[in-house]
């Protein structure tokens, strides 16, 4: 059975009547505030997945990262922030996904070029959020060739993990030559071309860290 339509022009009060102007402001009204909760949702799941990975909460933050680039959020400041934390995620959460950090770690690089060089984290520089994107990188490699070192990975693969980490801390020390982790960056990277005499260290180097 369908309903007839209103022929009241302007003064009607029917809740659903499709042919009324106070329907049709309602309908846009309605509309409009639809399309403005995804945008809330978005800056929502960033800032508690920054909050966590503040703590250091790695694994709990990658669902709330991927569910907001998987919305497309259309602000490139946001995705780059989201690509940069979730690289890091994936380099200290459990287990460690080497791919997938480095993967993230140019793609916050390649969208913060893309995007004039600003900065897209609140406190940190637009200098200072490209160095952070090296010296994570650099971690990235480290971590990796120590990795294949425990698996007993050939002399060829082993330097070209060395290189990829090598070419990260040139591309920091180019930004900041003068920086603490930039320095100790390299000495650890020096150590390991050039190993000290005697027995083979038992214990694992550390990698630098940026807070």
């Amino acid at each position: 059975m369908t309903k007839e339509p209103c022929d009241r022009s302007g003064d009607c009060s029917h809740p659903v009547c499709p042919t009324c102007p106070t329907y049709f402001v309602a309908l846009v009204c309605g509309l409009a505030l639809f399309a403005g909760c995804p945008r809330a949702a978005h800056e929502d799941w960033l800032a508690q997945a920054q909050t966590l990975c503040q703590g250091q909460q790695w694994d709990a933050a990658v669902p709330l990262l991927k569910r907001h680039l998987l919305e497309r959020h259309p602000d490139v400041h946001a995705n780059a922030a989201a690509h940069f934390h979730l690289g890091r995620c994936y380099l200290n959460g459990t287990p460690f996904h080497p791919g997938a950090a480095e993967g993230e770690l140019q793609t916050a690089l390649r969208l913060f070029r893309e995007n004039g060089k600003h900065s897209p984290i609140e406190g940190y520089s637009d200098d200072y959020f490209e160095l952070r994107c090296h010296l994570e990188l650099a971690k990235v490699y480290l971590r990796l060739l120590m990795h294949a070192a425990r698996l007993g990975a050939g002399p060829a693969s082993m330097h070209g993990i060395f290189r990829q980490a090598q070419q990260a801390a040139d591309n920091a020390k180019r930004l900041a030559p003068d920086s603490d982790d930039v320095r100790e960056l390299q000495d650890l990277l020096d150590s390991i071309a050039t190993p000290p005499a005697g027995p083979p260290a038992t214990t694992r180097p550390r990698i630098p860290h940026a807070a």
